[in-house]
């Protein structure tokens, strides 16, 4: 007997649609825009210097291109992973953290109130 397997998503928001080759819409395009990139970098930088150096700035040209496409620092995409970095950056980078524990102020706001009372009925017939 053959048994039927559905596949289910697990993230949902995480889903892209592959279109090609295992590559979604934005990673086909920025892919065709680096190649093309590249390929113009060279030709217009071949005569006029030395061949190595020429593919070496085509590289650079082109690198960020494939970077934007396929590159995910925790789990994020290259742009969104820059924000985040650059406000973290040109932030004051100092942080608070205030923790809500809820069971010392049950626990011990009434005794503190208990203590402030006494306090105050012995200031009164200290008077």
């Amino acid at each position: 007997m053959n048994k039927m397997k559905t596949q289910t998503i697990i993230n949902i928001p995480d889903y892209e649609e592959n279109i090609a080759a295992g590559m979604t819409l934005r990673q086909i395009l920025l892919s065709v825009l680096g190649v093309v990139a590249v390929v113009a970098s060279y030709i217009w930088t071949n005569g006029s210097m030395h061949m190595q150096a020429a593919s070496y700035i085509s590289i650079g040209v082109g690198l960020p291109c494939f970077l934007f496409a396929f590159a995910k620092p925790k789990g994020k995409r290259l742009e969104r992973f820059l924000l985040i970095w650059l406000r973290f950056q040109l932030s004051n980078r100092k942080r608070v953290f205030r923790a809500e524990n809820t069971m010392y102020h049950a626990v011990f706001d009434p005794i503190k109130q208990k203590k402030e009372k006494k306090n105050a009925k012995v200031d009164k017939k200290k008077q």
